[in-house]
């Protein structure tokens, strides 16, 4: 009966690490693994499921000798998850990658403004501050977008335009509610801000940059949690 028990457990385990990444990993638009930074924590959750499995299965002579070793990997292995988890979820609220091992990035043009979690809400908003889809004549379209699982995020895309298309849409933009300055080598900075209406509330910095000589437009928007 112990040694059902032991197999249920086990099972239950291996089930619940890998159905939790499942379900992180479906929430997000572009999953991203960080193998480069935390690709330890790989093995570490294989390595001890399938300890986890093998002490369950061993027979009760073999378990004696197994017990203290597969006891203390165990343990630090459950420690070292639960902590890493608790670590990056509440205390972490940075928008750079490698904090959290699972985030959504992107660097296609044909997922332009195809946003994550608390992020999309930003949707109607940024709409109304840049195109809804990169211009038809648009050239040399460079794009990045990234979000993590701490709920913060950031994208910028960036364009050329002929010299028609390129002074309308300055002019639709600057003409919108927000700051305009002008940067040390000559561009025009359109700039916004705004916090989220419901709680947790998170705070969202806009930015759209001009430069005449190369008509060419840079946006850039970012995300983060507030206290």
């Amino acid at each position: 009966m112990k040694r059902k028990t032991n197999i249920v457990l086990s099972v239950m385990w291996i089930a619940l690490v890998y159905g939790l990444f499942f379900f992180m990993r479906s929430q997000l638009k572009f999953p991203t693994l960080d193998l480069y930074n935390y690709g330890w924590l790989v093995p570490v959750f294989m390595t001890v499921s399938f300890w986890g499995l093998v002490f369950s299965l061993a027979s009760t002579e073999k378990r004696k000798k197994l017990r203290v070793f597969t006891s203390v990997f165990l343990i630090m292995g459950l420690l070292m998850s639960f902590c890493y988890t608790l670590v990056t979820t509440y205390f972490f609220n940075s928008i750079e990658p490698g904090i959290y091992p699972l985030y959504s990035e992107t660097i296609n043009p044909d997922d332009y403004l195809v946003l994550d979690g608390k992020f999309e809400e930003n949707y109607e908003t940024l709409e109304k501050l840049m195109p809804k889809e990169i211009p038809e004549k648009a050239e040399d379209v460079t794009y990045k977008y990234y979000y993590n699982s701490v709920r913060s995020g950031r994208f910028e895309a960036s364009w050329s335009l002929p010299e028609a298309e390129y002074e309308q849409l300055k002019k639709d933009t600057l003409t919108k509610n927000g700051e305009v300055t002008q940067g040390e080598g000559g561009e025009i900075i359109f700039s916004a801000s705004w916090n989220s209406t419901e709680i947790p509330a998170f705070f969202t910095v806009f930015s759209a940059v001009f430069n005449d000589e190369a008509r060419r437009v840079s946006y850039s928007a970012y995300q983060i949690y507030c206290d």
